[in-house]
């Protein structure tokens, strides 16, 4: 009672003068406060028995003693005649304070702690050679050693440093501390992976801290072994032993091991699919005072919210929480968990197709983990080095990581891990087009009998390679082979295709592959679109088999392409739900381990099901070739692109006819589109030469096109390999004229199906302005709202300005229904920020930092409005040729709802607006912004045919995206045939 009137009057339960002379013990309540005053200059000795305590002097902040190890430190504090230190108790535990007043010289146990101290704030070892006599000192050094090898996450140099920690002890005849490194070490053999040894070794420290009255160090030790029992497959155990510390820990008020027994409950719960468990969880942390948390345990309840939200299927959240929980563990200097988060960070930006922002996380990893240092985790950078590679079609560098990371493992002797990298090459291989029989028989020794699921799809394509069909189809189907996640998954679904061909069923591998692909689109249903996007990135992989399959039927070429285009249709964005269907696509995506293990029932239940065979109705209305050309005149086509590696298949679609032909593969096409970007943005490129490019690219691109005059009109649907393709400045075959001069060119991003019905009201005009966004100025962007009116007279423009023109005021007009919304700005987008690409726009009232709307920002929000012109640079696709036009934020806008987009695939000129920007809106019916792609047109010749404007830099960079609106036609309209 005494300490709680202290603490209420905010003065200290103890206010003590001390007198020279022993060692004294003091009993601090929870909570209280005590003041310790000396009677003459003497060195005060503060000492820790259980429970950490913050102190401060006169004329200093509260600050913990930071000497190790902790609950049991101690800190020697100068003193002049009269001096003051107080003391308190922020836990609930009430604790022993030991309290000396030492007059005279010094001991020799205050300068080595003082020299400890002073080291771990300069991050240098302590230099304790001065004391190596003292038991004591030595002893301190080597606990707060081992200490800052476990913050490194060097966690096999830390067991060691706290074996000689322990023996340190036992010489200085200190149990409580002995037991305390005793715990150290078992949560260093934890953190390295062994599990057998943390056990054993938690066990021991439990018994041995209980006895030393170490009551927090026991609890936390029957958390090493709760964890230990998990890595063994003893989850009912484990858990067991979670639950019964919550009570424990919460009597003594340690929230923050109260907060780890919480996270290591939801963990299961959320491999499980439990998401009301995770959620309550979660809850029950969240109702803790955040400042009672340590950066570690908020950091680890940032992990939590990332899993969560990655299973879930909601990537940007997963990404912003990785942010938050890496803000926090950087707070802490904790190297292993920052290394983590950088793995985390770069998988989810590599799913995204962010190759770049994938490599900058994994250097961060590789600079803060050494393979010195900690070998296991750098393994595991270099298999996501790998995948990175693997995804972007660098076969010879993924292969070159690949192995670097199997040789590491082996060398650790991981032998599960090192059959899995071994397994990984195989599918490389696979992918390079390797000689199947140099490869069938480790494929044979690794599938055999040994679970590894990964090398089965490249042996049942190399045994069907060799004749051996039948072989490859019985591998597939065996237990050993079964899928455990997506990426495995989709590997099968194109071996079991190339083995049923080469049994003459090539329907029946058509189906299969149509059947897959409409799995994971149903899958898809309650998933959010960054989720969607993901996944359709991955279903890209199976197009190799589609072209190696090679049907030429016109109706299954359009289903397989929309089923595995990564554009995300309006009708598809409901709200995304937590249902079973997208968690266990987010886990069987997400929530693999190197070893391909960690899959839960739920993502085996739905890969099972992707895997199977048999027929499947759409997860909603097909789009068939006839819907299509019932919005096609006499003279236009639709052009679909299916790429692969080597080769790739192009379907034209017209009004009349509708055909599959042979084309250049990926890399081929490449190649040519990166030479004629090259001289685009040559000033110095003679008009002979750009034209050659030009004329390359169009042969390979518009092979076996179907008229021999150019078309009125080119829609082309394309992956996002060939996004930044200047359409306007192409040629048809047998034409030298560019397309511009005859057709009107677009990107189409989805195919939809229209609404029932639709808005009579007429549209609202905005135009957002950030000329002067604290970038360098644009003049002549505050002048367009003027020549939009004076194009489009009579029309009413709501023009917004200055801080009015932010990301609220955009995101606010691009959400009306119908609005035509014209933005004045400048852009970005870097080949190696691609995530970043967006508008720079005006600071907010009182702020001088513009702000950033990138693609990301809008990727999974909602938008209504018809028609949106972006003036500003790098927005259609990127600034290179090998930018990805599906990342850009032009197709994010049209994912996101909206009907029509102009932007620009590189740097534009602020005063070309004067230009194309009055022919643009005179050319525009406001009524109809499907006329947006033919007034586009007329802005382009409108550049082409001004004196400063003619090079193509300037108009072949504007670029048209839409979504193309269709009605379902009667039976029997249209034609679809092979020609």
């Amino acid at each position: 009672m005494t300490a709680l009137l202290a603490l209420i009057a905010g003065v200290p339960a103890h206010a003590l003068t001390l007198e020279c002379g022993p060692v004294r013990s003091h009993r601090l309540e929870a909570g209280a406060h005590a003041e310790f005053r000396t009677a003459t200059a003497a060195i005060l000795m503060l000492r820790e028995s259980g429970a950490d305590l913050e102190w401060k002097t006169e004329n200093s902040d509260w600050r913990a003693m930071a000497v190790r190890p902790p609950r049991l430190g101690e800190v020697w504090i100068d003193l002049p005649a009269g001096g003051a230190v107080e003391v308190r108790s922020p836990s609930k535990q009430a604790t022993e304070l030991y309290v000396q007043s030492h007059c005279g010289p010094a001991p020799p146990v205050a300068a080595c702690l003082r020299a400890i101290e002073a080291a771990a704030s300069t991050k240098t070892p302590a230099d304790v050679g001065a004391w190596t006599g003292d038991a004591s000192c030595a002893a301190w050094a080597a606990h707060d050693r081992a200490y800052r090898l476990s913050l490194a996450g060097r966690a096999d140099a830390s067991h060691t440093a706290y074996a000689a920690a322990i023996a340190a002890w036992r010489r200085a005849n200190d149990p409580r501390r002995e037991a305390a490194a005793l715990l150290g070490q078992a949560e260093e053999s934890s953190s390295a992976g062994r599990a057998l040894r943390a056990l054993l070794e938690s066990t021991y420290a439990e018994i041995a801290n209980r006895r030393a009255g170490n009551a927090v160090f026991a609890l936390r030790a029957r958390n090493t072994q709760a964890l230990s029992l998990r890595r063994l497959g003893r989850e009912a155990e484990a858990g067991a032993l979670y639950r019964s510390m919550l009570p424990k820990l919460s009597a003594l008020g340690e929230w923050n091991d109260w907060a780890l027994a919480r996270y290591n409950l939801a963990i299961p719960a959320l491999q499980a699919g439990d998401d009301a468990q995770v959620r309550e969880h979660i809850a029950a942390v969240d109702a803790i005072e955040p400042a009672l948390l340590t950066p570690v345990m908020r950091g680890r309840m940032a992990i939590l919210r990332l899993l969560r939200a990655s299973y879930g299927g909601d990537l940007l959240e997963a990404l912003q929480q990785a942010r938050v929980a890496e803000r926090e563990f950087q707070t802490a200097a904790l190297t292993s968990q920052i290394v983590y988060l950088a793995r985390v960070q770069a998988n989810l930006y590599r799913l995204l197709g962010l190759f770049p922002e994938a490599w900058e996380a994994l250097a961060r990893a590789s600079t803060l983990a050494p393979p010195a240092e900690s070998p296991q985790r750098t393994a595991g950078i270099l298999l996501t080095y790998a995948t990175i590679e693997r995804d972007r079609g660098r076969l010879g560098l993924a292969r070159f990581w690949a192995n670097a990371a199997e040789r590491l493992y082996r060398s650790l002797g991981f032998d599960r891990e090192s059959r899995w990298m071994a397994a990984f090459q195989l599918g490389i291989d696979w992918r390079a087009g390797r000689d199947p029989k140099l490869w069938q028989a480790s494929a044979r020794a690794l599938a055999n009998g040994q679970a590894v699921a990964i090398a089965c799809a490249p042996y049942a394509a190399a045994l069907a390679l060799d004749d051996r069909p039948a072989e490859g189809l019985a591998v597939l189907a065996a237990p050993r082979c079964r899928a455990n996640e997506l990426d495995v998954a989709i590997d099968q679904a194109s071996a079991r295709a190339i083995a049923m061909v080469r049994l003459g069923d090539v329907r029946g591998a058509v189906a299969h592959l149509l059947d897959f692909a409409r799995a994971v689109d149903a899958a898809l249903d309650d998933a959010g679109p960054a989720l969607r996007y993901a996944v359709r990135r991955r279903l890209l992989e199976l197009r190799d088999a589609w072209i190696v399959v090679d049907d030429r039927d016109p109706q299954a070429a359009l289903d397989f392409a929309l089923a595995t285009h990564p554009g995300v249709s309006a009708a598809e964005r409901g709200a995304a739900r937590a249902g079973s269907a997208s968690a266990a696509i987010g886990r069987a995506l997400l929530g693999a381990s190197e070893s391909g293990d960690w899959s839960t029932a739920a993502s085996r239940a739905l890969i099972d099901s992707l895997a199977s065979t048999g027929s499947r109705r759409p997860a909603r209305p097909a789009v068939r070739i006839g819907d299509l050309q019932a919005v096609l005149a006499a003279d236009e086509w639709l052009l679909l692109w299916l790429q692969g590696a080597h080769a790739g298949r192009a379907l034209w679609i017209g009004a009349g006819e509708a055909r599959v032909v042979t084309v250049a593969g990926r890399a081929r096409l490449q190649q040519a589109l990166t030479a004629l970007h090259r001289e685009i943005a040559n000033p110095g490129a003679h008009a002979d030469a750009l034209a050659a490019r030009a004329s390359e690219l169009s042969a390979l691109l518009f092979a076996g096109s179907p008229t021999p005059a150019p078309p009125t009109r080119l829609w082309v649907l394309a992956d996002e390999h060939l996004g930044t393709a200047p359409l306007a400045l192409l040629n048809w075959p047998g034409q030298t004229a560019p397309l511009v001069d005859s057709s009107t060119t677009g990107w189409i991003t989805v195919i939809d199906f229209a609404d029932a019905e639709t808005s009579s009201a007429p549209p609202t005009l905005h135009a957002l302005v950030a000329d002067q966004a604290g970038l360098e100025n644009l003049p002549l962007a505050a002048t367009e709202p003027e020549l939009i009116v004076g194009a489009l007279p009579g029309q009413h423009l709501n023009t917004h300005r200055a801080e009015a023109a932010g990301p609220e005021q955009l995101l606010a007009a691009l959400r009306t229904p119908g609005a035509l919304v014209h933005v004045a700005a400048h852009g970005m987008a870097r080949t190696d920020r691609l995530g970043h690409s967006g508008l720079w726009l005006p600071p907010s009232a009182g702020a001088t930092e513009p702000r950033f709307l990138s693609w990301l920002d809008i990727a999974d929000v909602r938008l209504s409005a018809s028609l949106v012109v972006l003036n500003a640079c790098d927005l259609a696709a990127g600034p290179s040729a090998l930018s990805q036009g599906s990342l850009s934020f032009a197709a994010a806008i049209t994912n996101a709802g909206v009907a029509q987009v102009v932007a620009a695939s590189w740097r534009t000129s602020d005063s070309a607006s004067r230009v194309w920007v009055p022919a643009f809106y005179r050319a525009l019916d406001p009524q109809r912004p499907e006329t947006s792609a033919a007034a586009l047109r007329a802005a382009q010749l409108a550049l082409r045919d001004s004196p400063h404007f003619r090079h193509p830099w300037h108009w072949a960079s504007l670029a048209h995206y839409s979504v193309l609106r269709v009605r379902p036609a009667a039976p029997g309209a249209g034609t679809a045939g092979p020609p």
